[in-house]
């Protein structure tokens, strides 16, 4: 059964080596591999070549620069499996990645199989995980299987991660939806929607993936504005939600307030220029929702601070860090 693995590559020549390597020696070898170099300007373009050159499961698309949205969008209109994973050029897969995860989806006739991930800085470290695994021998993972419903809440809840990498998607699931350009978490914008097309999701409890930290990965800069992309995406969950799912409205709600907290406390704290009407911004947004229909099952406590933040939000901070409720 063939899987298509959509790796977009931008800059990355000092790692891509090590996830082209996990990717080309997985345990399942039907496997078509979509490079989508997004404008280099390193030596990442002849790393894919190399690798291209020496393995014809490798589809190489060169394009000027748009971004990760963008570079996913172009992979999708490439895939011929039955079966879609992403993977992010800085990053590692296990050598029993892909089969791990098919086998789990047919097992259990799942449309989206997620798995654990393990972080790493250094390749001693990454060393030592991979020693630890192949010591650990056929080791048992724990699976958890859920309808939509359920999976839909867990994702809300950071239970399930909305990271699209850590996870094999059944290919009638994406269709014409596709990943929103110019925002650094696209993944927020997109994992949910997909989610709502799948009937059965399951968690495989087993550490497929392993994650790169470093200094020059989106996530890994410091605290900046284009952050706040995050919050867009959580509004929007809030209603597409009590759309489509009425029931979960409340909870995409409180994600949408606890992340709104978690952002006027990182601007407060920033000298970023703009800060402060970026503060004025996300506390305008919950005040839309200044509603009862999505609150109504919270508790008192998350009430208050709701309707404190939103009437009087400087002095529900400072309040919030003298009492360290924050």
């Amino acid at each position: 059964m063939k899987i298509s693995i959509i790796i977009p590559v931008y800059n990355v020549e000092k790692y891509l080596d090590a996830c082209l390597d996990s990717v080309i020696h997985q345990s399942h070898q039907d496997i078509e591999i979509i490079l989508i170099n997004d404008g280099s300007t390193d030596g990442s373009l002849q790393i894919c070549e190399k690798y291209k050159n020496s393995d014809g499961r490798i589809l190489l698309i060169n394009k000027q620069n748009n971004g990760l949205a963008e570079a996913r969008n172009s992979g999708l209109q490439y895939i011929t499996g039955e079966y879609v994973c992403f993977a992010d050029s800085d990053d590692v897969l296990a050598f029993d990645y892909v089969k791990k995860l098919i086998e789990t989806s047919l097992k259990f006739d799942a449309d989206i199989v997620e798995c654990d991930f393990i972080k790493f800085e250094t390749d001693d470290e990454l060393q030592d995980i991979t020693t630890e695994k192949s010591d650990s021998g056929k080791e048992e993972y724990k699976v958890e299987v859920y309808n939509k419903v359920e999976a839909l809440k867990l994702l809300l809840t950071d239970e399930l991660r909305s990271i699209v990498w850590n996870k094999l998607y059944n290919r009638k699931l994406i269709g014409p939806i596709l990943f929103e350009k110019g925002k650094i978490h696209e993944d927020q914008f997109w994992t949910h929607q997909i989610f709502a097309q799948a009937d059965k999701v399951v968690h495989l409890r087993a550490p497929l993936y392993y994650y790169r930290i470093h200094s020059e990965s989106i996530m890994g800069r410091e605290y900046h504005l284009e952050r706040l992309h995050d919050i867009e995406a959580f509004d929007e969950q809030v209603l597409y939600m009590r759309k489509n799912f009425p029931s979960l409205t409340t909870t995409a709600m409180r994600r949408l307030f606890y992340n709104v907290l978690r952002h006027y406390k990182l601007l407060k704290s920033s000298n970023l220029k703009g800060e402060a009407a970026e503060r004025k911004n996300i506390i305008s947004i919950l005040r839309k929702y200044n509603h009862k229909e999505f609150i109504a099952d919270w508790g008192k406590k998350e009430t208050f601070w709701f309707k404190f933040l939103v009437c009087c939000p400087a002095f529900c901070y400072s309040l919030m860090k003298i009492l360290k409720d924050f």
